[in-house]
């Protein structure tokens, strides 16, 4: 019996090295945590990337598709990067979709603005939920 290699078993992986190197990344942070005071939120951006002499806020999901909220979530970690990095300048956000199948999709977005109000609302609706699930449950 032959045995496979971890790149026949785990094409993403190989996936997500050949498109750094297509793009030719340059990695400054993995795994951050980041946070804001101000809205007492936080969370973990997955990679800040530099391409093209540009940053990029890119997020990894393993799901069937790439979703609009996938956009927010970045945001939301853009918004805590200005509060505690305000020297980083955010080019946009990249979400590298490395599917359980073996395919691989990225998804780019430089929409910041749109994705960071989008993301506000959707945690101002979050938090009035939660307040209004507390007095009626």
């Amino acid at each position: 019996m032959e045995q496979k290699t971890k790149k026949e078993i785990y094409p993403q992986i190989q996936h997500f090295i050949d498109w750094a190197a297509k793009n030719k990344v340059k990695f400054i942070e993995s795994e951050k945590n980041v946070w804001s005071e101000k809205l007492f939120i936080g969370g973990i951006c997955d990679i800040l990337a530099e391409i093209d002499n540009e940053v990029w806020l890119c997020d990894i999901k393993t799901s069937s598709s790439i979703y609009p909220e996938h956009m927010f979530q970045c945001a939301g970690y853009e918004i805590m990067l200005e509060e505690t990095m305000p020297e980083i300048k955010v080019k946009g956000y990249i979400i590298l979709n490395l599917k359980k199948t073996g395919e691989f999709e990225e998804k780019r977005s430089i929409s910041n603005e749109e994705n960071k109000q989008a993301f506000m609302s959707c945690l101002n609706l979050y938090r009035t939920m939660e307040k209004i699930k507390a007095t009626i449950l």
